[in-house]
């Protein structure tokens, strides 16, 4: 069967690594608050909020509403609110670069990382239809001493291109939702429909590209993940070494199966970051359903 092999660049928004780790969050002890739309707000777990994904992933320190009724539509949901460290920085931008310093932001991603394993069930792969959203106080109120962080999730709905997602109304009580998500961790799992061929192109690289039900004969899934051997500082594998480990993990199944399938794998630069992870992906459909 055919062999595709293009690098491994997956947009921000798709991934949740470390869903698998896991430690008691902190009780929300801070109480700064925020002003949004000249009233206080202090975010709460059990929130809900109406929103979409531009919003979840632009507007880092939500300004955007207050929570709404859970009864009405909405779809992200606050699960944690945990306090982050006193000893981080007391400015909250980095003015060089506009944007949430690196330190800061690194520690608001791991402590919802963390308090999402006990709310949320494990998947043993990155992709997924999962849209996490973290939101820090603005920088007033963390130059007040704001230093909360409010861990959202969010999902992409079916249907839903890749260059314009749609999210998921969320039912009105979450503890239902959980439940499902629990019995049936699959609705979480990201498959993929395009309108052109499996001979032609692949998931990620589509521009009609959608999110698919994977219970619905889907034009691809992803089949499995592994790890390429290396340590922090070893050098970046030849394309002899990796070509081989894509055929031994991901071709020789997928060429058993007699699929199509496509790898994604590491770039140079994101190999000296820690990332080891091969996506394989397999077609089980020529193409995906025109309408």
């Amino acid at each position: 069967m055919k062999q595709s092999r293009i690098l491994r660049v997956v947009a921000a928004g798709l991934l949740i690594p470390g869903l698998l780790s896991g430690c008691a969050f902190l009780p929300l002890v801070n109480t700064v608050a925020e002003k949004v739309n000249g009233s206080s707000v202090l975010p709460s777990v059990g929130d809900c909020w109406h929103t979409d994904f531009t919003t979840i992933d632009s507007d880092y320190t939500w300004t955007s509403g207050h929570p709404v009724d859970c009864a009405t539509d909405h779809q992200s949901y606050t699960y944690a609110v945990p306090v982050l460290a006193k000893s981080l920085p007391r400015t909250l931008v980095d003015d060089s670069t506009g944007s949430v310093r690196d330190d800061i932001d690194s520690a608001a991603f791991e402590s919802c990382d963390a308090a999402s394993a006990h709310f949320l069930p494990s998947s043993t792969l990155q992709e997924s239809r999962l849209e996490p959203g973290y939101f820090l106080p603005s920088e007033a109120a963390w130059a007040a001493g704001a230093r909360w962080v409010r861990c959202d999730f969010a999902i992409i709905a079916y249907g839903s291109s890749f260059s314009d997602p749609r999210l998921e109304k969320l039912p009105a009580k979450i503890s239902e939702f959980v439940r499902d998500a629990e019995s049936r961790p699959e609705i979480f799992a990201l498959c993929v429909n395009t309108t052109e061929s499996t001979d032609s192109s692949d998931p990620f690289s589509s521009d009609s590209a959608t999110y698919a039900d994977c219970a619905k004969d889907p034009q691809w899934r992803e089949a499995s993940e592994d790890a390429l051997p290396g340590d922090d500082g070893a050098p970046f594998p030849s394309e002899k070494v990796r070509n081989a480990f894509d055929q031994a993990h991901c071709g020789d199944p997928a060429d058993a199966a007699g699929v199509v399938w496509v790898t994604y794998e590491p770039t140079a630069d994101t190999w000296k970051s820690g990332d080891r992870i091969v996506e394989c992906w397999v077609a089980t459909a020529p193409s995906g359903p025109t309408a």
